[in-house]
């Protein structure tokens, strides 16, 4: 899949793709349980740690910047996530994906 944001483009392989969907679902999962519960949720604290490994290994894999916030901002809106890819997403926040 490639993605461009104005005059940068990346092309995004299936083992990116997967990590990013990892991270906006555990994402999507700390921000349900900070609403629901509240920020210091055993299950929160277990989400900051995903979060934080998914990081470790996007940089590996040498995914951008502006596409793993990309993923955070998309994760984030938990409801939203359950409807909407993580390509239309992209699509509606002015992204071209092919």
């Amino acid at each position: 899949m490639k993605i461009t944001s104005g005059e940068i483009t990346f092309d995004l392989n299936t083992q990116q793709r997967r990590e990013l969907d990892y991270l906006a679902r555990w994402r999507a999962d700390l921000a349900y349980v900070t609403e629901r519960w509240g920020k210091d949720d055993p299950e929160a604290q277990v989400s900051r740690g995903s979060i934080e490994f998914a990081f470790t290994v996007l940089d590996r894999l040498h995914v951008p910047f502006w596409l793993q916030n990309a993923a955070l901002a998309y994760g984030e809106d938990w409801r939203n996530r359950q409807c909407e890819s993580f390509e239309h997403y992209l699509t509606r926040k002015g992204y071209e994906v092919a």
